[in-house]
């Protein structure tokens, strides 16, 4: 499905839910938005959600014509859905109201747009000139699939407790829409939450949810480094990272044509009941169907990937994949218009803190990242303008959750 907002943004809240094949007469563009209309409603819809179009086409040509663009996307059934949360939940022992907090948080426009206008204007094309991705153009996943996996993720880090500060998350999550919308998911909400947990760890999931920890945030001393921080790792979601699993053809069968068969199936025993008036055991039409004698097995086969992904996010990631996302995170930030080269300021005062040989034993030598960004910063010519830290905002917004953890 895609959505329409109020604003042409993806902080902005969602006015209409689009289902498959719903064609939208189209009213006028706004950057990487168009305005459109479905019957009485109109809203913003991101360029990427239509059918057969890419980021930025020119819809000048359609604005006012009698031409429309058609809604594209197969979803996986809300059913579906819930059998998979359902057993991933009871086998991990976690709870996803925390995840459905999380991604029902909304934003106030004026407070991202507060943002917005303290910072520089820069140069749109800023991104172009950076290297090709190293693994992105290899994933092949559906997006309801992986925003399922991503809830899942989200759903065990947060296990082990969550930072509750209104205020705080509200700003933070601010930061996270302004730095978003200047990668190219523009169309989906990142969201933040934050880990009661005093190590520095960030782990950017499928689907757009991001997670750090109250330690990182500490960590931090500008608002500029904060953007560089998830700016990395939002990076790690638009390059797919993590998600190597999916390259295989089998998980890719499964992520599709598995759910049209879990689908399919739930469908059909919502509709059925036995002989004693209780729906049937759904795995039962599942075996059949899949020809696995014990579970579901495109469930089975989810939760396999889920946990190869978690142990993927959380464990060693490939060098590569940390360098570029230093790379990526910084140029998102810069694109926005912060300093890039508050991530080199953060990462070398991890390193001088003496907290980066074991917090980050699973990275690249944080030396070596400091000297490839600092190369990349100024080989893809990442400082243009005045760029902006924003240290005095960062401290105001952040001193409510600084002062938690002085009070402990």
């Amino acid at each position: 499905t895609g959505v329409m907002r109020e604003g042409p943004g993806s902080f902005f809240p969602v006015v209409k839910t689009l289902e498959s094949g719903t064609v939208v007469g189209l009213e006028e563009t706004r950057g990487n938005w168009v305005r459109g209309r479905v019957g009485e409603v109109s809203g913003w819809i991101a360029q990427l959600t239509f059918e057969g179009v890419s980021a930025g086409v020119d819809y000048s040509g359609m604005i006012h014509s009698e031409k429309a663009v058609v809604i594209s996307s197969v979803d996986i059934a809300a059913a579906s859905k819930g059998l998979f949360e359902a057993n991933y939940a009871e086998s991990h022992k976690v709870d996803f109201a925390r995840v459905d907090a999380l991604e029902q948080l909304q934003l106030p426009p004026s407070l991202v747009s507060s943002i917005v206008q303290s910072l520089p204007p820069t140069n749109p094309r800023l991104l172009q000139g950076l290297p090709a991705p190293v693994f992105a153009n290899n994933v092949i996943i559906r997006q309801d699939a992986e925003q399922l996996l991503g809830r899942a993720l989200t759903a065990t880090l947060l296990s082990a407790g969550f930072v509750d500060t209104p205020d705080t998350i509200a700003y933070v999550n601010a930061v996270a829409a302004v730095v978003g919308s200047k990668t190219p998911r523009y169309d989906i909400t990142f969201r933040v939450a934050l880990t009661a947990d005093d190590g520095i760890n960030g782990f950017g999931l499928p689907g757009g949810n991001v997670v750090i920890s109250r330690g990182l945030l500490n960590k931090v001393h500008s608002e500029a480094e904060l953007a560089c921080q998830i700016g990395h790792e939002i990076a790690h979601v638009t390059l797919y990272h993590g998600l190597r699993e999916f390259q295989k053809r089998s998980t890719h069968r499964l992520t599709d044509s598995g759910f049209d068969e879990l689908n399919k199936a739930v469908s059909e025993l919502a509709q059925s009941n036995s002989g004693d008036g209780t729906k049937d055991d759904p795995f039962a039409e599942l075996n059949g169907l899949t020809g696995d004698t014990s579970q579901d097995a495109v469930e089975a086969n989810m939760t396999r990937v889920a946990n190869t992904s978690y142990l993927t996010i959380i464990g060693k990631r490939a060098r590569a994949d940390e360098l570029e996302a230093d790379l990526y995170g910084a140029a998102y930030a810069a694109a926005a218009g912060y300093d890039p080269q508050a991530m080199i300021t953060y990462l070398e005062r991890v390193r001088d803190d003496g907290v980066g040989q074991d917090t980050f034993r699973h990275h690249p030598a944080i030396q070596d990242r400091i000297e490839a960004l600092r190369d990349g910063i100024r080989r893809y010519r990442l400082v243009a303008g005045r760029p902006v830290l924003h240290t005095e905002r960062f401290m105001e917004q952040t001193a409510r959750l600084r002062g938690l953890k002085e009070g402990m």
